[in-house]
């Protein structure tokens, strides 16, 4: 199940990076490259600093406890 929940949103994530670099491309709209971009830096971000913060509050929660 959590599979499914994270191929659905991932995926709506990539088709409105997808919908606003498009829209960005055809009309040259600077407004819909930049929301585009900013989705991207955070679907990568949130990639790439999801493990090291989880152990960082794992560490501040069982040190408190």
């Amino acid at each position: 199940m959590k599979r499914i929940i994270k191929f659905v949103v991932y995926g709506a994530i990539a088709f409105y990076i997808f919908l606003f670099a498009f829209i960005g491309n055809t009309t040259d709209n600077n407004n819909a490259r930049k929301i585009s971009l900013t989705l991207v830096i955070i679907v990568v971000g949130w990639n790439v600093l999801k493990n090291p913060l989880k152990r960082f509050f794992r560490k501040i929660f069982n040190n408190n406890s």
